[in-house]
């Protein structure tokens, strides 16, 4: 299990760790523009802890074994990006 186990009650579920993590990847922000979204309640201490937290899982060595694969010839990445356009 790659979750750390709350320590609270009011810990952060694994879905909001990782929707927030994502947030952080795919808008590039720092932190504190995460922290202050008013929809998502979250504070800026615990949007760093869940952007580690989730980093370290997605770098552990039986996810990157298991779930991330690159293209290993060219005819490969010319089969991801046709289906990536699709």
């Amino acid at each position: 299990m790659y979750d750390t186990p709350p320590s609270r009650k009011s810990a952060l579920s694994i879905e909001t760790k990782i929707l927030t993590a994502l947030h952080f990847y795919g808008h590039g922000t720092y932190q504190e523009g995460v922290g202050k979204n008013i929809f998502s309640g979250v504070s800026q201490a615990s949007v760093s802890r869940s952007i580690n937290e989730v980093t370290n899982a997605l770098n552990s060595e039986e996810v990157k074994r298991r779930l991330i694969k690159f293209p290993q010839n060219i005819n490969e990445l010319q089969e991801l990006r046709t289906r990536y356009l699709e």
